[in-house]
């Protein structure tokens, strides 16, 4: 499925590991209480406001598609959709967080079943419509449920495909379950990662705490992983799947969220919440871990730069892929952010491990 993704991301890497900065000696582990610093800083300033916005926008995506349902006119449709984009940007902006939470009770899986390599979506989506299972509108009900109808890319399905839902009772009922099945999810991570909301430092201690890590460097090494295989999945499976290796090979179809035109604005949001894990405002954050605890400012500003490349890129790249990927002037934009991406996920897995005295493990994106 990936292959193609892979040889382009491949011929990239052999380009970036020219570009990459040498970092000398051996990763040496840092001292625990550095370790226990940056883990509260990560989670104080990165992880519990996204988790705190990602709850409060399905709610919202809740209450819109209640309200649609009850009384489906054209301006509550519009205010449907824009709770839709305001939450999935919220889901972008945690997505990195693969481990621990996310992934109990599947919750990863749940919430956006993707890439569907063997079309599991549709199959489900057309059965209901021809049979409608009138107990699936019950959200604990759909709870259990395949896990490819509850979350993003079902309700974009039902959203974005053919006609309204409202015109039909039984598609809008389910797209107003599946939103109601993601507020309840998105509320529950929430109350993992923010246990004592007044207070975002007892937050940040009390779920560091409950998550059971034996020492502060087991935590340190899962934010680190995320970061790094979150980089490895927006290179080789959200832009050089679809990008493929040539213009010709180009299919839009294989990008995240394509139907509601999203492709494009998933990665500037993943690429936005990367660069906030790099630089956490006034606290520590990874590319702070690199220039002063490594002593490699050059490096982190090499870092920092990267990102920023790939963002520069994004954005000149801001329409759907139905509009952009095929189109032969932006394929030197497409081919700018992919090797941008590429040499900031060499920076990570070199600069950025030799600064934590961390290696990068098993990329569960091999097993695809």
């Amino acid at each position: 499925m990936l292959g193609g993704a892979r040889r382009l991301a491949a011929g990239l890497a052999a380009l970036a590991c020219l570009l990459v900065l040498p970092v000398a000696g051996q990763a040496q582990a840092l001292p625990d209480a550095l370790y226990d610093s940056f883990n509260l800083d990560i989670v104080r300033g990165q992880v519990i406001p996204g988790y705190r916005a990602f709850a409060a926008e399905t709610a919202r995506l809740d209450e819109a598609a209640a309200a649609y349902c009850a009384a489906p006119d054209d301006a509550a449709h519009a205010a449907l959709i824009a709770r839709y984009h305001d939450a999935y940007d919220a889901w972008e902006g945690v997505q990195w967080l693969g481990f621990g939470p996310a992934k109990d009770f599947m919750r990863i899986m749940r919430i956006q079943f993707w890439p569907d390599s063997r079309n599991t979506l549709t199959r489900h989506i057309a059965t209901l419509m021809a049979d409608p299972r009138t107990d699936l509108l019950d959200p604990a009900v759909l709870a259990d449920a395949s896990v490819a109808l509850q979350g993003f890319p079902a309700l974009e399905r039902l959203l974005f495909d053919d006609a309204p839902p409202g015109e039909d009772a039984y598609a809008c009922a389910l797209a107003a379950a599946i939103a109601a099945n993601l507020a309840q999810m998105a509320a529950d991570l929430a109350a993992v990662w923010d246990p004592v909301p007044d207070d975002p430092d007892a937050s940040a201690r009390a779920a560091i705490d409950a998550l059971g890590y034996p020492e502060p460097a087991a935590l340190t090494g899962d934010l680190y992983q995320a970061l790094y295989f979150h980089l490895e999945a927006i290179l080789t499976v959200k832009l050089a799947r679809p990008m493929g290796e040539t213009l010709e090979d180009a299919r839009a179809t294989r990008g995240e969220s394509w139907r509601s035109g999203r492709s494009m604005r998933n990665i500037r949001r993943n690429l936005s919440a990367i660069r906030g894990l790099l630089d956490n405002g006034d606290a520590l954050g990874f590319a702070d871990i690199v220039a002063e605890t490594a002593g490699r400012p050059d490096l982190a500003e090499a870092l920092r730069a990267a990102l920023d490349e790939a963002i520069a890129a994004a954005d000149a790249l801001a329409g759907p892929f139905t509009e952009t990927l095929a189109d032969p002037a932006l394929r030197g934009d497409f081919v700018r952010l992919a090797t941008a991406l590429n040499t900031a996920r060499e920076y990570v897995a070199v600069g950025v491990g030799e600064a934590l005295g961390l290696a990068v493990g098993f990329n569960s994106l091999d097993g695809d």
